[in-house]
Order: structure tokens, then sequence, then C-alpha cells
């Protein structure tokens, strides 16, 4: 593949930065094929065109994550931080791309390909921010839950699973903060969502919940290559990436239902 040749898994080591412009542009090429051929169902078809691009390098990525290991947790976290870094930077760039992307698409076209997206952001932004229960908490908390368990599931299965659900992140969080600039350009027509909490206000929660998702991945990492390798147990990693993912998204669940209501307030 042309872009695997271009960056290679060792420049990513190298400069994991570069992962940013690889998400980047493998959220483009995914947008102008889903859009050009699968144009209705541009929203989802995008994401696995994108997340597909990425197999080639979540297969050597994986192939040098060690399953097994002793030490503190600083050294557990050492042994994995190829793998957090190539998440983290791939996450902000694909929610750059996306963010550009919905921001400067003509309103009509940034709509149809961000259909799916916009039909989860309104209901939440018109309901969520604006009747604080425990049930709204309840229900923020089993929806993140499920998001972990699957992004395990899909690393353990399907290698490539859990960055779909990064992919599909990051996608709803560029079409909520281009929402606030897409009026900048396009005047009125720009509206797409009803904003009755500043963007910035969900940043805290969401950058806790991500983490979460990245370890997550990096849990069905560990035990995917652990369970390949005959004879190797699978150690605690597993076991402390899967519990701190468990422990951020209950955090993750109180600080949406309570951090942007101060800003309502203010």
């Amino acid at each position: 593949m042309f872009l695997e040749n271009t960056i290679s898994l060792k420049a990513l080591k190298k400069s994991p930065q570069k992962a940013m412009l690889l998400a980047a542009a493998f959220v483009l090429i995914g947008f102008l094929t889903s859009y050009i051929v699968f144009r209705r169902e541009a929203s989802v078809v995008m994401l696995f065109f994108s997340s597909l691009l990425f197999l080639p390098y979540m297969i050597k990525v994986l192939q040098k994550e060690q399953p097994t290991g002793s030490g503190g947790i600083r050294r557990v976290f050492r042994r994995h931080k190829v793998f957090m870094e190539f998440y983290l930077f791939v996450f902000i760039g694909m929610t750059l791309e996306y963010f550009l992307l919905f921001t400067v698409l003509p309103p009509e076209a940034g709509n149809i390909a961000f259909r799916n997206q916009l039909n989860t952001i309104i209901p939440g932004a018109a309901g969520n921010f604006l009747n604080v229960q425990m049930g709204l908490f309840s229900q923020i908390l089993a929806n993140n839950l499920i998001i972990v368990f699957t992004a395990i599931i899909l690393s353990l299965f399907y290698e490539v699973g859990a960055l779909f659900i990064l992919n599909y992140n990051a996608s709803i969080a560029g079409a909520l903060y281009g929402s606030a600039t897409r009026p900048l350009v396009w005047g009125l027509d720009g509206l797409a969502i009803p904003l009755y909490i500043p963007p910035i206000a969900l940043v805290p929660h969401t950058v806790i919940e991500l983490t979460a998702y990245i370890f997550a991945a990096i849990a069905g990492g560990i035990l995917a290559r652990g369970l390949s390798r005959a004879g190797q147990k699978l150690g605690t990693d597993f076991l402390l990436f899967g519990g701190l993912a468990i422990i951020l998204v209950i955090v993750g669940a109180v600080v949406e239902v309570t951090v942007p209501f101060m800003f309502v307030g203010a």
C-alpha cells in the first residue's frame, strides 16, 4: 500500500505525531470514497473505509505488544507506550479531520456525510444536558460500559475493531465541535444542531471517556496477543488496563452529568 510505504511503523515509533497525519489522510480518503460511491450511507461507510486502511498498521503494532510482564504500573505503561501513543494521536488526527470536513463542507453535503452522527448528537443536546437525573447517569454509564466491553471484544476477534469505536467517537466529536465553527463559514445556513451549552463544556468528559476507550482497546490487544502465544499467561496487564477503563467510564459519566450544567448556570 502506498501510504504504508510512505509512513512505516518504524517512523511512527520514532515520531508518533505522524500518526495524526496518517489518520487525517485515511479519514479524508474514507470520506471521499464513501461520499462518491455510497453518498446516502456515507456517515457510516466512511468509518469502515478509513478504519480498514489502518489494518496493516494495527497488525504491526499488535505484533510489537508484549501480552505479559512484571513490575509496577509505570513499567506496564512503558511496555505499551507505542500502542497508547498510536491510539492517542490517531484519535486526535481523526477528530481534527472530521472537524475540518464538517466545518468547510457545504451544509447540505455535511449533513448527509454526518447524518448518523448528527442524529446521535441532537437528542443528547436537547435532553441529556437539560434533565439531570439518576436515570440519565445510569443510561450514560451503561452505554459507555457497553462501548468499553465492545472495544475489548472487537480487539480480541478483529484487530482493527476497537479503532472503529474510536473512529466513530472521533466523527461525533468532529461534528459536535464543528457545529460551533461552521456558522462562521456558512452563516445561518451552517447551523446544524442546537447548542445549549458551549462545546468546551463537553471536553472534560470527552477526554476521560476517550482514555477509557484507549485502555479498553489496549486490554483487548493484550488479550489477543496472549491467547495467540501458546504457553504464556496473560499476566496482570489486561486486568490493569481493563480495570482502569471501567473506572474511567464511571468517572466520565459523573463528569458528563455535572460539568456541562456549570456552564449552563453560569
